[in-house]
């Protein structure tokens, strides 16, 4: 319901404005939102879609891990009750590292080879959870138990990641 709401007030917005025509960069077309003026947009203003030839892009991690890392630290000294918060942030850049490595190292790989580290992948994330609701039950559930779980997150996908990196390093063309 919020987003056809924000969809008619943007439209009527640019109906209202006089913009008659939105680019969008990504596909070089538009979209006619109001009835036609006389505003002439340009050609420079329709991009197309860039080429790729090459992309040498690999998402960095650790800038923001260590931001994340420097706050627990002071959180857990403080007893911040905002604690929580940063272990869930710091579980989800973890997970999206090791998602990348993951499959990363499956590029390398032959497709017997790509099979078996599925096999282990998938028994290691059931492990990880069966790992992470014991810490929670352990500690009774509640906020300790949430950050219990989430440090034992943290410290599973920490190992798991440091594996995969030392079986990358082995097949990685150089």
């Amino acid at each position: 319901m919020r987003l056809t709401a924000g969809l008619v007030c943007l439209t009527l917005l640019f109906s209202l404005s006089g913009c008659t025509d939105i680019v969008r960069p990504s596909t070089g077309s538009s979209t006619v939102v109001g009835e036609s003026s006389n505003i002439d947009f340009g050609a420079q203003q329709r991009l197309s879609s860039p080429e790729i030839t090459a992309l040498n892009w690999f998402p960095n991690y650790q800038q923001p891990i260590l931001q994340f890392e420097i706050l627990l630290a002071r959180q857990t000294q403080s007893q911040d009750p905002e604690q929580l918060q940063t272990l869930l942030n710091l579980a989800y850049l973890y997970d999206a590292q090791l998602y990348v490595l993951f499959h990363e190292l499956l590029d390398y790989l032959p497709e017997l080879a790509r099979s078996r580290e599925i096999k282990e992948q998938n028994e290691w994330l059931d492990l990880r959870e069966t790992q992470m609701s014991d810490a929670f039950v352990k500690n009774q559930g509640g906020d300790l138990g949430s950050i219990q779980a989430s440090q034992a997150f943290i410290a599973d996908t920490r190992k798991r990641i440091a594996i995969i990196e030392e079986r990358l390093a082995i097949v990685k063309i150089r």
